[in-house]
């Protein structure tokens, strides 16, 4: 896949614009863990699977925000 496409996931062990850099190695281009990064400070834009978009602020609860990455979580989002 020459798009890049599939380079674009994330992993929720960090929270958004987390403080500890991304784990990746510049040799494996794509390969490591990265976090939900903006250019805003205090938050990012997120992309649900119902393809709503919300704002989640970079203090989110870990715990919440742990489980939002999962698909049997189950959390509701206000």
């Amino acid at each position: 896949m020459s798009s890049g496409a599939i380079y674009t996931d994330f992993y929720t062990v960090l929270g958004p614009n987390s403080l500890i850099p991304d784990c990746g190695h510049e040799a494996l281009v794509g390969i490591g863990i990265f976090t939900a990064r903006s250019y805003h400070r205090m938050g990012v834009n997120t992309v649900f699977m119902d393809g709503s978009v919300r704002w989640m602020g970079s203090n989110v609860n870990t715990r919440i925000w742990r489980g939002l990455g999962t698909r049997a979580g189950k959390e509701i989002v206000q």
